[in-house]
């Protein structure tokens, strides 16, 4: 209804949207959204057969250490990105540099996040005189992105002077992860060869705060 013009907007969850979405080759249409909640999964196994229960645990172990998980949420749930939104997006994190306040490293850095939406944002490092004051040029990519309502997060890229592209630090990787296992991250192992990873891939075990503190 939502291709055909007959509504203006569909609620919905948004992973399946995306699928539906694929699935189905629709054009024109982004799906943004907000978690409503974040919930345990639990799974019943009688008292009396603890092998069940220890049979289950390894199996979900195994699946997510050997990377079967993220291979699948990675085919059904992420928007992969084509040759042009690579660089595009990089083009936009060079260009973000101008902007760079860099007086102690003397090193501009320019950073571009992609959205859900189709937008960009982006930033550059701002460095300060106390270390800790320090924002590098992801960090304030994101927020920016949060500033402007945007917390669907699809793809993000740092960008050195040279060019060159450079992996996100073990904070901005936590700080990605923050919005998600299926953002897409381009990096540069090698110079000339480029390879686009999942946060999940970056930080396979990442720090999961107890919400019930909040």
């Amino acid at each position: 209804a939502l291709y055909n013009g007959d509504v203006d907007a569909f609620c919905g969850a948004d992973k399946t949207a995306i699928y539906t979405i694929r699935h189905l080759g629709l054009t024109g249409i982004s799906p943004v959204g907000t978690p409503l909640d974040i919930t345990d999964l639990h799974f019943a196994v009688n008292r009396d057969q603890q092998w069940l229960l220890d049979a289950v645990n390894l199996g979900m172990r195994r699946v997510v250490e050997n990377g079967e998980y993220d291979a699948l949420y990675r085919k059904w749930f992420v928007v992969e990105m084509d040759e042009t939104e690579q660089n595009q997006l990089i083009q936009a994190a060079s260009e973000a540099a101008i902007n760079a306040y860099a007086p102690y490293s003397q090193t501009p850095i320019g950073a571009a996040v992609l959205g859900m939406s189709g937008a960009t944002y982006t930033g550059c490092n701002v460095e300060n005189g106390v270390s800790g004051f320090s924002a590098t040029a992801l960090t304030v990519a994101v927020h920016n992105a949060v500033n402007s309502g945007e917390t669907d997060i699809r793809a993000a890229v740092a960008v050195a002077p040279d060019g060159s592209l450079i992996t996100p630090t073990a904070e901005e990787r936590r700080l990605l992860q923050e919005f998600g296992r299926g953002i897409l991250v381009l990096t540069e192992p090698e110079p000339g060869r480029f390879v686009v990873r999942t946060i999940a891939e970056l930080l396979p075990y990442p720090y999961q705060p107890d919400l019930r503190t909040y």
